[in-house]
């Protein structure tokens, strides 16, 4: 283990704002949770002992002190679909951790966006001039994503320049590290809770492929993960708003499988990849709309709404 830096240490995560009561008779799936169970595990300010024993493992660090971990809010209705990320300030780096169950080559675009916005927060609340002559001082951006999907993948590095059609000169990185609970033991046994995060997971998948539906899998990984010591306490308190999340996440997984599978057995070779292509199209579509409304009541105009989202004059006035 390194020795822990000199410097005091701030950490900044989403806030979880959305979950709310401790329902524990019946637990019926509610289609409304947004958040997903990673964040909600790793980015509150009721679990800030998480993040900080979860950086410790990537980092190799051993810090115990939660009260240097100040949490604040960086939710906007524009961010809508990013509801699984968290990240924070620490001392001197800037640190953005995504969990995805879809791999996706992509992802360094998705961070140099996300560090955008951040960055855009982080000069704003210090006053920052960033036209002015004087040199400003960042944080220094650190980019991990965590993947739990049931494809096979290694840790490796992606880079934003991958993606170029040419050359360029602005660089994100984002480090990938495979948390799957068969193949992520190292990292696992370094943060217990992330551990258990891994097999809840791992008992949810497992439950899908007998069949069950993800309402059905949600509730029996909730019962079975709580008698056998798993995330209990949580789990215990929680029952009723991990079992949305639950069933949320992977209603969808669920959904593009069979939408893969139907597309493979009629026999075309491009069925899988069409399924695929119209289930995220109305994924975004879906997603589209929910912004829209969220615009909406905020009170923007119906043109504006047009412009930013890409619905039409009349999805928007249908709302």
């Amino acid at each position: 283990m390194s020795k822990q830096r000199k410097k005091s240490r701030k950490v900044i995560i989403p806030n979880q704002s959305d979950v709310k009561g401790n329902n524990l008779d019946g637990a019926h799936v509610n289609r409304q949770y947004k958040d997903r169970l990673f964040k909600f595990l790793f980015g509150s300010e009721e679990r800030k002992e998480n993040t900080l024993a979860l950086y410790n493992a990537i980092n190799g660090t051993e810090y115990t002190n939660v009260d240097d971990l100040t949490i604040t809010t960086l939710d906007d209705f524009i961010y809508i679909d990013m509801k699984n990320d968290v990240s924070f300030l620490v001392a001197d780096e800037m640190d953005l951790m995504e969990q995805q169950s879809t791999w996706n080559p992509n992802m360094p675009l998705r961070g140099l966006i996300y560090f955008g916005r951040l960055y855009k927060a982080y000069a704003k609340t210090r006053n920052l001039d960033i036209y002015g002559r004087a040199r400003i001082s960042l944080p220094t951006p650190k980019y991990v994503v965590l993947y739990n999907g049931r494809e096979h993948r290694k840790e490796e590095e992606i880079r934003l320049s991958d993606l170029y059609e040419g050359t360029g000169n602005v660089e994100v990185i984002a480090k990938v590290i495979n948390i799957n609970y068969e193949d992520g033991k190292a990292i696992l046994e370094h943060c217990k809770i992330l551990g258990e995060y891994s097999k809840f997971v791992a008992t949810m998948r497992t439950n899908m492929d007998t069949g069950m539906s993800a309402e059905e899998a949600a509730s029996a990984t909730v019962d079975k993960c709580i008698e056998e010591g798993i995330l209990r306490d949580i789990l215990i308190k929680h029952k009723a708003e991990v079992t949305g999340m639950l069933f949320t996440e992977f209603d969808q997984e669920q959904y593009d499988n069979n939408r893969r599978k139907e597309g493979y057995e009629d026999g075309h070779k491009d069925g899988e990849k069409k399924g695929r292509e119209e289930g995220r199209e109305e994924g975004i579509a879906l997603t589209k709309k929910e912004i829209a409304k969220k615009m909406k009541a905020k009170g923007m105009s119906n043109t504006e709404i047009c412009e930013l989202t890409g619905l039409s004059k009349e999805q928007v006035e249908a709302m």
